[in-house]
């Protein structure tokens, strides 16, 4: 039997890279690379991140991208776009370990991932409030990428948690690592197969023997499943060849708004918006400076003159505040940078850049009696008269009904508790319609353009699993359990808000 890989070991708080750079604490950990919080102890005494690779438990993929993610940076920073990660130097160490590692020093983002801010946001606040700050941060965010194939780079792996925002709530792209240049030789080059992300991946990701795609295309595709988490909380579809995507794809439009709870408060413009950036053939796709200078969602805050922006910008980092102290009493991990403790010694509690397991969006009230500490699990309290049996037999009908019996739902005989299995392989049978709607949809000719195959990035993603469960507390009280068996911890969390809000919005004491 094969023995369980080591792991790696966390470099040690205080030790001193290049005579230099002090470690401070690992903020966490990526693809490829820990990421740690480091402080410049001799000259300006900043904190800076430092992301690092072991060399000798790395594959050569891993120390391939790592060392490109460092060149396309490095070309990035002399360009000098204040939405772009920064590095600053890059080097060899071996620790006390005697293992050899690879590093780069780059800009510390403050605040951490964006991802931790929509999930903190969810629900809080009225929609069309929010689509007001949502514009500011998505124009950054749209900048940042255009710069990027301004100097013919695409990012190819653009998601919330590869957006990190600065002490300002300014977002700064991160993690280049499969970036590639859009151009060679002077014409555009035409990639097949997977790369990225897979619930950001464009549709003509997923059939490689019939589509190409450039990188633009790709990045326009992510950057719309971006702004629909951003604006609504919620994943659009869980992949562009699932169903619901195909209510996009053939534009039954009323099909795909009517899964979604509270559609009829997003606005218009953010609806077309969003369509149009995930349409299913390219060409329909609008181009970035077009959606920065001329699309009706964003136009609003480009009209204004510069001294009302400044106010709208001022209201956008106190709502953000808002939303970072509701972080906070999530029992989130704080993110600030650490304060100096009387002496001079740094407080080394706080966290930042990157997130590690531990920190997930869960508040640790669970009961004794159902409190596991390997596991993740969330709870809602109920209050009422209900009849256990038929409450949670509702609720499995909701369910299936919110996901399109596109889950497995598996119930003992106690009917107390069930479990859900969120499928994750690619759905490869077609739909009805297919061959129709995809007639629509005319490749060009390549004959004269590099046509790449891209390595396709194995992400490993497992089925999601899920296991509920009822607790009876006497005097009308129910505790409904959410405990996460296996899968992605953010999926787990995607699929919890989910389900709450089934619960909030429907009367399953009747």
């Amino acid at each position: 039997m094969e023995g369980k890989k080591e792991e790696e070991p966390d470099l040690k708080s205080g030790l001193v890279i290049d005579e230099k750079y002090q470690i401070q604490y690992k903020l966490g950990k990526g693809g490829f690379g820990k990421v740690y919080l480091v402080q410049n102890i001799k000259d300006d005494k900043k904190y800076y991140a430092m992301k690092v690779l072991l060399l000798k438990r790395s594959s050569s993929n891993d120390i391939n991208l790592f060392q490109k993610e460092i060149a396309i940076l490095k070309e990035l920073h002399n360009l000098n776009n204040s939405y772009i990660l920064k590095v600053y130097q890059e080097g060899k160490f071996i620790a006390e370990d005697h293992l050899e590692r690879s590093y780069f020093i780059m800009d510390f983002a403050e605040k951490g991932e964006l991802l931790k801010f929509v999930k903190a946001n969810y629900g809080l606040y009225d929609e069309k409030e929010k689509e007001k700050f949502c514009k500011i941060i998505f124009k950054k965010i749209l900048e940042g990428i255009q710069f990027c194939h301004d100097n013919d780079y695409c990012h190819l792996d653009i998601k919330l948690e590869n957006i990190l925002l600065d002490d300002k709530f300014n977002p700064i792209i991160n993690d280049f690592g499969l970036s590639l240049k859009m151009t060679k030789e002077g014409k555009r080059r035409k990639f097949r197969g997977k790369i990225g992300t897979q619930k950001y991946m464009c549709p003509q990701m997923f059939d490689k023997e019939k589509y190409s795609y450039t990188g633009l295309d790709a990045d326009i595709f992510a950057l719309g499943v971006l702004l629909f988490k951003l604006v609504t909380g919620q994943d659009g579809f869980v992949t562009a060849n699932d169903a619901t995507y195909n209510d996009i794809k053939y534009a039954y439009y009323t099909n795909f708004w009517m899964r979604f709870y509270n559609f009829e408060r997003f606005s218009q413009e953010f609806k077309n918006l969003y369509l149009s950036m995930v349409a299913f053939n390219p060409k329909k796709r609008p181009k970035i400076n077009y959606i920065l200078t001329e699309d009706p969602w964003l136009k609003e805050i480009n009209e204004k003159n510069p001294e009302e922006y400044q106010k709208l910008e001022q209201k956008y980092y106190e709502f953000m505040k808002e939303v970072e102290n509701k972080v906070k009493e999530n029992n989130q991990p704080k993110i600030e940078i650490p304060e100096k403790k009387e002496g001079g010694e740094e407080k080394k509690s706080t966290r930042g850049f990157t997130s590690v397991k531990e920190e997930e969006y869960f508040v640790d009230l669970t009961p004794k009696k159902i409190k596991d500490k390997r596991n993740y699990k969330y709870y809602i309290n109920l209050i009422g008269n209900l009849n256990a049996n038929n409450f949670m037999n509702s609720l499995i009908k909701e369910i299936n009904k919110l996901y399109d019996n596109k889950c497995y739902i598996n119930t003992d005989k106690e009917k107390l508790k069930f479990q859900i299995t969120f499928i994750n392989e690619d759905n490869d049978e077609e739909e009805e319609g297919e061959k129709a709607g995809e007639e629509k949809y005319k490749k060009e000719e390549e004959d004269e353009e590099d046509n790449v195959e891209v390595e396709e990035v194995k992400n490993n993603i497992r089925d999601c699993i899920m296991k509920v469960k009822l607790y009876d507390c006497g005097n009308d009280e129910y505790l409904l359990c959410f405990e996460k068996n296996q899968g992605n911890l953010e999926e787990f969390y995607d699929n919890f808000l989910k389900i709450k809000e089934i619960i909030s919005k429907v009367d399953l004491f009747n």
